[in-house]
């Protein structure tokens, strides 16, 4: 009996032996395993080049007759739009000469007249052999020569009236106007510098070249750059500029001594925060047909 006992306790020290680290281990921990969501790649590479801002319009107002400039009617430095009056050169002498012109013209029209009637009247009458052929071929001249007369004279109005509208000078674009060269009271001539410049500065452009090879490995083909390209800036003190750009115009031939094609990107610009003459690094890259992995 006491054989069976011992044996009986030895079968549950054993048992118990092999149960302990099952026990053990079911009572352990799961381990935890990182799981990162994949990123899809939109766009290839970002690659730095040096830009360029440059205004798309700029004018320079220059003084297409002579005159004291009478007045100035913008405020410095500050936007103006397309069709205000900006200066204005004393008119007085074209005033005169448009009217004159315009005088000249109505009597010649008078002369006309007459010239049509006499030529009229002589002519029935040299056809009734009332009057000799030189009378007749006279009233003949003196019309045709009023008639070359009547368009002198209208040209002459023209001319005036064109010489007139120069002493009010607009603004052919919009955009933000300089500092004026001459102040109220100077003389000015078509031979003067420039009164003021216009730069228009929404949309403006930033100016760039990127290596043949960038160009080809990128993007292929103009079409293709214009379409896909990513365009955005980096300016001086670090920042990215709010809004991105887009490629609108690419030089017509890659530059011989460079091996580079120059282009230029469409920004808006409502801030006024890029300015003409200014630098920026240029932020490109190529807009992928499909999104990828992330590698």
């Amino acid at each position: 009996m006491s054989y069976k006992m011992n044996r009986l306790l030895m079968t549950l020290a054993v048992l118990g032996t092999i149960s302990a680290p099952l026990c053990a281990q079911q009572g352990a921990p799961t381990p935890t395993v990182a799981v990162e969501k994949a990123t899809l790649l939109k766009d290839t590479e970002v690659r730095k080049y040096v830009g360029h801002i440059e205004a798309i319009q700029s004018v320079s107002l220059q003084a297409r007759i002579s005159g004291v400039i009478y007045e100035i009617k913008f405020k410095e430095g500050e936007l103006v739009k397309k069709g205000d009056l900006l200066f204005v050169i004393e008119d007085t002498t074209y005033r005169a000469q448009a009217r004159s012109a315009e005088a000249t013209l109505n009597q010649i029209r008078a002369e006309l007249d007459y010239a049509k009637c006499d030529f009229v009247r002589q002519e029935n009458l040299y056809n009734k052999k009332a009057v000799s052929q030189a009378v007749y071929e006279e009233a003949k001249r003196l019309l045709k020569t009023t008639e070359a007369k009547l368009s002198q004279a209208e040209a002459q109005v023209l001319d005036a009236n064109n010489s007139l509208s120069y002493t009010k000078i607009y603004a052919p674009i919009t955009g933000i106007i300089s500092k004026a060269t001459y102040t109220v009271g100077n003389y000015v001539t078509p031979s003067s510098k420039a009164l003021a410049d216009i730069v228009q500065v929404t949309p403006i452009y930033t100016r760039f070249a990127i290596s043949e090879r960038d160009f080809l490995k990128n993007f292929g083909t103009i079409p293709a750059l214009r379409k896909n390209a990513l365009v955005r800036i980096q300016l001086p003190d670090g920042r990215i500029y709010a809004k991105s750009g887009k490629v609108v115009l690419t030089d017509n031939k890659v530059d011989s001594e460079t091996g580079s094609l120059t282009m230029w990107a469409e920004f808006e610009n409502p801030d006024q925060m890029l300015v003409p003459g200014g630098y920026a690094t240029v932020l490109l890259s190529s807009e992928l047909n499909k999104p990828m992995p992330a590698g």
